[in-house]
């Protein structure tokens, strides 16, 4: 892995872990959101897995 790599990884870890209630509400659900067009083929049983695992 690349040195610029990781400390981007870091980076975007440690503004995360800092982040608000309201900001991880929307980090959530742009991810669920790219996840789920990610998997839109099986969409049905991966998709309920992570609605789960975010407890959304």
């Amino acid at each position: 892995m690349h040195t610029h790599t990781l400390y981007t990884l870091i980076h975007v870890l440690y503004i995360v872990s800092f982040c608000d209630l309201r900001c991880w509400s929307v980090f959530r659900a742009c991810f669920v959101y790219f996840f789920s067009h990610l998997w839109f083929p099986c969409v049905s049983l991966q998709y309920k897995w992570v609605l789960f695992l975010f407890g959304i």
